[in-house]
């Protein structure tokens, strides 16, 4: 068991993360789940199936950014060929988005972070910590000190810690 103490205070980068169409069909329906961040409040955005993966990955995109729902709003999709990229508009605030197709027999990749999110309220992100280490998870588990005026506004579901 160690001691990891929290200072706040990192940099922001906005986080980046992409999905691929990896086959198509008509018949499916292609789907991004977004959550807040206790996973409380969810968003599914749909995507309609076509006989290209180019044009599903097309549909998805267009529907991420058509929804005004705070938790699709808050991020930017892209496409390029096959793959919908997800942007955060602010950064420094994580988002949780999942990925999956019903119906046909379409499919889509799991979310690839290529930039992970990085804030000063981040309970996720090392740089917020003295020692630069995430605390661990018990039993035993690490202990977690709380210093100075940086609030922790983001990933406090730490329910596996003991």
């Amino acid at each position: 068991m160690a001691k990891r103490t929290w200072i706040g205070g990192d940099t922001t980068v906005a986080q980046v993360e992409t999905f691929q169409v990896t086959a198509a069909d008509a018949a499916s329906t292609y789907r991004l789940k977004v959550t807040d961040e206790g996973g409380t409040e969810e968003l599914i955005v749909t995507g309609a199936g076509d006989a290209a993966v180019n044009t599903c990955a097309s549909n998805l995109c267009t529907a991420w950014n058509s929804s005004i729902h705070p938790l699709a709003s808050s991020i930017t999709a892209s496409v390029s060929t096959d793959t919908v990229t997800l942007t955060a508009d602010t950064v420094g605030i994580p988002f949780y988005v999942t990925a999956d197709v019903s119906g046909g027999t379409g499919t889509i990749g799991s979310g690839t972070i290529s930039t992970a999110s990085r804030g000063p309220n981040d309970y996720n992100d090392p740089f917020n910590w003295k020692e630069g280490e995430i605390p661990a998870a018990g039993p035993p588990g690490d202990d977690v000190v709380i210093t100075g005026s940086v609030s922790i506004l983001y990933g406090l579901d730490q329910s596996g810690v003991a």
